[in-house]
């Protein structure tokens, strides 16, 4: 009988040490879990300020164009990573202090896109978009692209007058 005591109390000391060793791992597994969805999550958020950023830029040059004239300021926050946000057209030939972004746009968006992030690997597929009611010839007049700031906060000048048709942006 002693000798089954001893045996399931020695069985009971080893089982301690692998009873934390598994706990231990588990915790180390929830963990590194927990990383990884913050991480995803933060990449979600990064694209749905992206998303937001071009749907309210939109927004502000299609209620500019439907007024007869016009001056409104665009002031959003953008997510960090983006350093520019630029206006081009890929048929006019490039110019203009940021001609030196002009072949890396061309060759990694859309030849329809007239508004793109830079650097396209910071924003979220697409990078590029097609916004309407712009007057390309005057936004691009001395800069293509045409690039702005975009650390942290981005400042447009939306702007059309009465005898314009489409917007201009500065």
């Amino acid at each position: 009988m002693k000798a089954v005591f001893l045996k399931s109390k020695n069985s009971q000391i080893m089982g301690i040490p692998f009873t934390m060793i598994f706990s231990i791992l588990l915790i180390i597994v929830f963990i590194v879990v927990a990383f990884i969805a913050i991480r995803h999550f933060m990449g979600i958020k990064k694209c749905a300020e992206i998303g937001i950023f071009t749907d309210n830029l939109k927004t502000r040059i299609d209620g500019v164009w439907k007024a007869e004239a016009a001056n409104d300021i665009f002031s959003e926050s953008l997510s960090s990573g983006i350093k520019y946000v630029c206006f081009v057209n890929f048929s006019m030939p490039k110019k203009g202090e940021f001609l030196n972004l002009y072949d890396d746009l061309k060759y990694t968006s859309n030849i329809d896109s007239n508004f793109i992030f830079y650097p396209m690997g910071a924003a979220c597929d697409p990078a590029d978009k097609k916004i309407s009611h712009l007057n390309m010839g005057e936004i691009l007049k001395y800069k293509n692209p045409n690039c702005f700031k975009a650390e942290g906060k981005v400042d447009l000048t939306i702007k059309k007058s009465l005898d314009d048709v489409l917007v201009t942006i500065e």
